[in-house]
């Protein structure tokens, strides 16, 4: 697969029941969300564990091709962080 750059839009309908149906407490389409992408998402759960940050993690869930998973940063903004599978 070739590394992709630049920048994307994904449009996702409104959907209270996701976190639920999932088992997990971030619901990524609650409302509008940021997306980062990095090449180790392994060290950066370990990052975020380190600091006591909680996350969703949605493996592949939405995505065959990201792994996703979901944290709110310090405003209770969502931000998503994927690594291409």
């Amino acid at each position: 697969m070739g590394r992709r750059s630049g920048m994307q839009m994904h449009l996702a309908e409104r959907n209270l029941e996701v976190a639920f149906k999932h088992g997990e407490t971030i619901n990524p389409v609650e409302r509008g969300h940021i997306a980062f992408r990095t090449d180790d998402i392994e060290a950066f759960k370990k990052l975020l564990d380190d600091n006591g940050i909680p996350y969703s993690d949605y493996g592949t869930a939405f995505a065959k091709e990201w792994h996703q998973l979901f944290f709110h940063d310090s405003e209770g903004n969502i931000i998503e962080v994927q690594q291409a599978v």
